[in-house]
């Protein structure tokens, strides 16, 4: 920050915290209104608010709701704009149609990563020509061309061309060897990068998010449906768009830096809301009828605690891994961190109160989803399932100590701890402030 000559502004910090409220935190929020809307009124309440708390709460969306990555924001774009889409198709309305066609280009303006999940949004069109109904589908196309005529227009105004951009001018030589690779660094799908963003347990969604798994089960079963046309649809749509990015993201040839799981698939975290829900809406509908089905409940509810659990400790505590210096997270920073009473700013803290600890925010996201998975007519069996489960869990994210360390990880911990804010010296920060010339 220059401290030069002229007006003082606002403190840097409180800027941060608000860019993030506004970037991370208010489009999620948004995003999940926009889910509650559609899910409630299919699933019942229970089963739309456990499977939006899975999403809010136990992928890598926690962490990126709270930092001003674009992931959130294009997330919001991309689902708002083909929920709309869907809309527009079943009730014939142009003007929707054209809202979201404009959205879901949107969200590429925000992240690339989006367009991939844009051909879900083309088939959509494709379906409504078929259907013969034109002007949807025109205005759904020319929503659509307007914010990509303006990315291309600011392609070619700051970096020489349409198609051209700020990935073909980096002055890393390595990041710059890495996207000049097939389409900026997509060359096709690797074991390493399935492993990397699918299956390692540090950065894939089977570490973040292993009940993806069975949201993806869900969304089959209801895309080979023959109910409800809508549903089926959506169930196809959301499917196709998971899909479509995660391919995207296992053809990379580069991992993504620091993060929290695999940040270039959580634009596409809310199709999982839809498969969660189908299945939990039948989960919960009574007793389990087999000790397999009790085993599978209580299973669940492990993967769930451990998802809650680790992605609430990361996106409240630090989420910007490092994973050329640590092996797994979870041991080596989580839970030093959480142990030693290491707590960011939060909004009581900004206003000079004292903030939330870390536990008691993860022990209340734990508790509402004891509260959400175990009603009356689950039976006592199945409802004991679930509270062990829940306390596996729990057992599974202590268990990761017992893990080898990375040799690095401790040198790692030390630089976390050494720019921490608030310091833990107990003296203030040093004041930045943006200067207003």
């Amino acid at each position: 920050m220059s401290e030069g000559a002229g007006q003082r502004g606002p403190a840097l910090r409180a800027v941060t915290w608000w860019a993030r409220l506004l970037g991370g935190v208010l489009p999620t929020l948004v995003l999940c209104g926009l889910l509650w809307r559609s899910l409630a009124p299919r699933f019942g309440a229970r089963a739309a608010a456990l499977a939006i708390g899975l999403y809010a709460l136990a992928t890598p969306a926690a962490a990126y709701a709270h930092l001003l990555y674009g992931h959130q924001l294009a997330a919001c774009l991309l689902w708002a704009g083909l929920w709309a889409l869907l809309r527009a198709r079943e009730a014939g309305r142009p003007g929707l149609a054209a809202l979201g066609g404009a959205l879901a280009g949107a969200a590429v303006l925000v992240e690339y990563t989006a367009a991939f999940a844009g051909l879900a949004a083309a088939g959509l069109v494709i379906g409504l020509v078929r259907a013969r109904q034109w002007a949807a589908a025109a205005a759904a196309t020319a929503g659509a061309l307007v914010p990509a005529g303006l990315l291309m227009a600011y392609h070619a105004a700051v970096f020489g061309g349409p198609l051209k951009t700020g990935y073909h001018h980096s002055a890393t030589a390595a990041f710059a060897e890495k996207h000049g690779e097939g389409l900026l660094g997509l060359v096709g799908p690797s074991w390493h990068a399935i492993q990397t963003h699918a299956l390692s347990p540090a950065s894939g969604l089977c570490g973040w998010a292993p009940l993806w798994l069975v949201a993806v089960w869900g969304l089959g079963k209801m895309a080979r449906g023959t109910g409800d046309r809508g549903q089926v649809l959506r169930a196809r749509l959301e499917l196709a768009a998971f899909a479509a990015v995660l391919l995207a993201c296992v053809s990379l040839n580069f991992e993504g830096g620091w993060r929290v799981g695999p940040r270039y698939a959580v634009v596409v975290l809310p199709a999982l809301a839809l498969g969660w829900a189908a299945v939990a809406a039948r989960a919960l509908a009574g007793p389990p009828r087999s000790w397999a089905a009790t085993l599978g409940l209580g299973a669940a509810a492990a993967l769930a605690s451990w998802s809650l659990t680790i992605n609430g400790l990361a996106a409240n505590l630090w989420p910007h891994f490092d994973l050329t210096n640590v092996n797994q997270p979870v041991p080596e920073v989580l839970l030093p961190l959480w142990r030693a009473g290491f707590a960011p700013y939060t909004l009581t803290g900004l206003l000079g109160a004292p903030g939330i600890g870390i536990g008691w925010i993860v022990a209340a996201a734990l508790a509402g989803a004891v509260i959400l998975a175990t009603p009356r007519g689950l039976g006592v069996r199945g409802r004991v399932a679930v509270i062990v489960g829940m306390i596996a869990g729990l057992g599974l994210v202590a268990a990761t100590r017992t893990l080898p360390q990375h040799p690095r990880s401790a040198a790692n911990l030390r630089y976390i701890q050494k720019v921490w804010e608030p310091p833990r010296s107990g003296a203030p920060a040093a004041s930045e402030r943006i200067t207003v010339r």
